[in-house]
């Protein structure tokens, strides 16, 4: 009878010890698992693949424009259907007009000068004809101010241009070209669609285009082509081949061209 109580006391402790050693199995492979957590590298945690192509394929789109000049214009001619060969006209500042509106700017000065040093001349005891001199005075002033804004838009010359498309040359524009629906209504697009369709390659112009959309009276930005560089040579002699001759005129070849605006 007291070797089968001292079985039971057994049973008793061994039933209470299973539990607790059960728990310790689990304290230890929580912590072994958190530890193995943080050797994890988080650079090398898994990324999306649909994203990560996503990404590279925004880094491809990427293009850099290589370009001399540019200049803003309209088109005021063409050359052929296929719109590589155009004429462009553009506003430049004329230096004989600008000579011309500073001779005339200070002669006005000049008068200026003289009716301030006029009305300095004029007794004090005269305020009606102080008053008066420096009525007209502050009018010659207004005049002059008023005449030099009007003048300082005139100092431009329309100056064209002939300039040919490049061989990789593109054609983009700032505002989306026209679409029609199945029932051919103009399509109208809201901010945030015009905003998702931009390519956002890097190149001026929101949108690529083709060079049949270029026509007479838009408004465009060209970006000339670098001039190539001409290495020295020796002076030619009489009995030298002179070669070809250089290009001569206002013809170059441009490398895009960016609608701005379609004709008023």
């Amino acid at each position: 009878m007291k070797r089968f109580g001292l079985f039971l006391g057994f049973l008793a402790v061994l039933a209470i010890m299973l539990p607790l050693t059960a728990q310790d199995a689990k304290k230890e492979a929580d912590k072994k698992d958190k530890a193995d957590e943080k050797k994890v590298d988080p650079d090398k945690k898994k990324i999306d693949p649909d994203k990560k192509d996503v990404e590279k394929k925004e880094e491809k789109k990427k293009e850099k424009l290589v370009y001399g000049n540019k200049f803003s214009g309209k088109i005021v001619g063409m050359k052929g259907e296929s719109a590589r060969e155009l004429t462009v006209e553009t506003m430049e500042v004329d230096p004989k007009k600008v000579y011309d509106n500073n001779l005339w700017a200070a002669d006005q000065q000049r008068n200026l000068a003289q009716q301030q040093f006029n009305i300095q001349k004029i007794p004090l005891k005269e305020v009606q004809n102080r008053q008066n001199a420096l009525i007209n005075y502050n009018k010659a002033v207004a005049a002059f101010q008023t005449e030099s804004a009007r003048r300082a838009t005139q100092v431009y010359t329309a100056k064209r241009y002939e300039v040919t498309a490049g061989d990789s040359a593109k054609v983009r524009t700032m505002f989306l070209p026209i679409e029609f629906d199945d029932l051919g209504n103009q399509k109208k697009f809201t901010k945030k669609e015009f905003e998702d369709r931009k390519d956002k390659i890097g190149l001026p112009g929101y949108f690529p285009a083709e060079f049949d959309l270029l026509k007479q009276g838009q408004s465009v930005e060209v970006y000339m082509a670098k001039a190539a560089v001409t290495p020295k040579t020796k002076k030619k002699g009489p009995d030298d081949d002179p070669g070809a001759p250089a290009l001569g005129g206002n013809r170059a070849e441009f490398v895009l061209i960016v609608i701005l605006a379609e004709q008023k």
